[in-house]
């Protein structure tokens, strides 16, 4: 939604006889929001009164199931959620938490297309560090997360590995505090379940990839890795373990050994 149809329906908000008087307040609060890219080490919560804030927070239960929430809920193309990169979405997650800042309940760029454990509260009440710039990545103001932004690296012992989120080398140094502090918080149980279930397929999709298709291990993994990306995005759960795994010679070695024998019947 462009800034102008942002304004116009908060236009339009602004016409329940419970906000008059605040439309300056409140567009310039938009304005600040867009031009802050919603950082929150920039943006500080408006100040309005308490029933003024309870009419605020109920607006976005009062319109979730409306057009334009609809619509943003529902984007199509979306190959994993923008926050965490898990394979679904379906509900939407508040960048900066409607009850920290209510003014921005229903601002659309707030409103980022997610799955439920996002939205459900894995990252809780957090949405910034200790120091700038310790925050979570805007989806629709990074252009670093067009990019791969993270990679997983298999902890030791292999047969009950754990898995760490980790910065990928190629992140710019500028932006590493603020992709660090996201991987740290955004991840729930859910995250490290679906870890240990790929971790476990892996042999098996290296297998087929040279007993079907004749291919070498270095062509398999390339191709799991394209494959991959391609599927459910450079940044979701699954790319980001396998690049994890390319990267790292022992965890590679581990499952090349298991791929190199006869799947179990």
């Amino acid at each position: 939604m462009t800034d102008i149809k942002e304004d116009a329906e908060l236009t339009s908000i602004l016409k329940k006889p419970a906000f008059v008087g605040q439309e300056a307040v409140w567009k310039c609060a938009y304005a600040h929001y867009r031009k802050a890219c919603g950082d929150p080490w920039i943006l500080s919560p408006a100040v309005f009164s308490v029933n003024l804030v309870k009419e605020q927070l109920a607006l976005y239960d009062n319109r979730k199931n409306g057009g334009p929430i609809t619509r943003i809920r529902q984007t199509v193309g979306i190959l994993c959620c923008p926050m965490c990169g898990s394979p679904t979405i379906g509900t939407l997650d508040h960048y900066l938490p409607r009850d920290e800042f209510p003014e921005f309940s229903v601002l659309p760029c707030n409103l980022v297309p997610a799955c439920g454990l996002c939205n459900s509260g894995a990252k809780g009440k957090t949405f910034k560090g200790t120091a700038p710039p310790e925050r979570f990545l805007h989806p629709y103001f990074e252009t670093t997360t067009e990019k791969e932004i993270w990679q997983i690296l298999v902890q030791p012992p292999y047969a009950a590995a754990t898995f760490l989120p980790t910065a990928s080398p190629t992140v710019p140094s500028v932006m590493l505090a603020a992709v660090q502090f996201h991987l740290a918080n955004v991840f729930g149980p859910a995250f490290h379940t679906q870890m240990a279930t790929y971790w476990s397929t892996m042999a098996d999709e290296i297998r087929e990839h040279v007993d079907d298709l004749g291919f070498t291990y270095d062509q398999a993994w390339a191709f799991a890795q394209k494959t991959s990306d391609r599927s459910f995005a450079v940044n979701g759960w699954r790319s980001a373990l396998i690049r994890g795994i390319i990267t790292d010679p022992a965890a590679r070695a581990y499952v090349d050994g298991l791929a190199a024998k006869p799947k179990s019947p």
